[in-house]
């Protein structure tokens, strides 16, 4: 189902509480889209920063890079795979957003020349949520890539990426922007006189600390920025319809662990509350003996006495024992998560491997469950 699902959307977005393995989730799923023919990127705004590694790269930045071609190839026996990888940086990321759409150079130098900008551009961007939009915005409008796979922040941080193109919209809106807007166009234009008493207490605490120029720069600011956050409402509303087309997909990456099962069907929630199409779970780490049945246990013991002897099958028995009510414990969670997909929404069990995943190698082990 995950295969199918690769081919008919554009962009998926994978999703989950932190240490589920969501971002190993979202490096296999664009491996398997560069195995199926499809030009792909995953980005990941995971602070983590472990994607680089699994996929073989020294370290990864905000311009793409490609995977190894000949070992894609090599693993996946198909020709030429094209799969990039990239992170966030929230600075440059905001850099370019200015650099594109200034309505005019001179507006585009006065931004990211102006000292406050250098210095809080980390804060005026929002910041990672907001910046992480505009990025899934450019790599959805720019038509590179056949298939572009997000990795989300931990689940929190997630809905705030989720609902940062309404919370946009919203404060585009805010009648603060423009008293913000306006005492710093009249300080730009007039002076400190045109402000009121109040005001001039706390620039003169301001003028104390770092002299007159503060004021002059951020009034400069401001007033450049009025001119670009008409754009900044428009691509909010982009990416809603971005996010809620047939194109895109989410996927929930729950571990069997019970903070993280409650947590996806938290996000499930909030998901459908906000209008956006879940595809399915993937259920990681379950334990391999999940599917056993032991009603049958007595005749099972005597037929595999019979082959290897008694005494291996009473250690056979006692591993069994202590591990059944762990395999137990995570069929009952696999369980509940389908109880609550619909019969369009996939479930795909991933087993508890041996060791952790950090080579292209182990990625492949784990997109032949996909």
């Amino acid at each position: 189902m995950l295969e199918s699902l690769l081919k008919e959307k554009r962009l998926i977005l994978v999703c989950g509480s932190g240490g589920v393995g969501k971002t190993t989730m979202a490096a296999a799923l664009a491996l398997k889209g560069a195995a199926l023919g499809l030009k792909t990127i995953v980005l990941t705004i995971d602070p983590a920063k472990r994607l680089a590694t699994s996929l073989g790269l020294d370290r990864l930045s905000d311009e793409p890079k490609r995977i190894n071609a000949k070992k894609l190839a090599d693993l996946f026996g198909t020709p030429d795979p094209a799969c990039f990888a990239m992170m966030l940086d929230t600075k440059h990321t905001f850099d370019q957003l200015v650099a594109k759409y200034a309505p005019s150079k001179e507006i585009e130098q006065k931004i990211l020349n102006n000292k406050i900008y250098r210095h809080l551009s980390d804060m005026i961007a929002g910041s990672q949520e907001y910046m992480a939009m505009e990025k899934l915005y450019e790599l959805a409008t720019e038509e590179k890539y056949d298939l572009i796979v997000i990795d989300t922040p931990p689940t929190t941080h997630a809905i705030d990426f989720l609902e940062a193109p309404q919370k946009m919209i919203d404060a585009i809106g805010h009648s603060m922007i423009h008293l913000l807007l306006k005492p710093a166009m009249l300080a730009g234009k007039s002076g400190l006189k045109l402000f009121e008493k109040g005001s001039q207490m706390i620039l003169k605490i301001f003028d104390r600390i770092t002299g007159f120029a503060f004021l002059q720069d951020i009034s400069e600011m401001l007033i450049s920025f009025q001119e670009l956050l008409g754009g900044f409402q428009g691509r909010a509303e982009d990416v809603r319809k971005i996010l809620t087309q047939d194109e895109t997909g989410f996927v929930l990456v729950s571990a069997c662990e019970e903070k993280s099962v409650r947590e996806a069907q938290f996000f499930s929630e909030r998901l459908a509350a906000l209008g956006l199409p879940l595809s399915g779970v993937i259920l990681n780490r379950v334990h391999p003996l999940y599917r056993i049945a032991s009603d049958d246990r007595e005749e099972n013991q005597r037929e595999l006495a019979a082959r290897v002897g008694t005494k291996l099958t009473a250690k056979m028995a006692d591993c069994f024992d202590r591990f059944e009510p762990i395999a137990r414990r995570d069929d009952n969670y696999r369980k509940e998560l389908k109880h609550d997909l619909t019969e369009k929404q996939f479930l795909t069990i991933i087993p508890l491997f041996e060791s952790d995943i950090h080579s292209l190698e182990g990625l492949f082990s784990l997109t032949e469950y996909f």
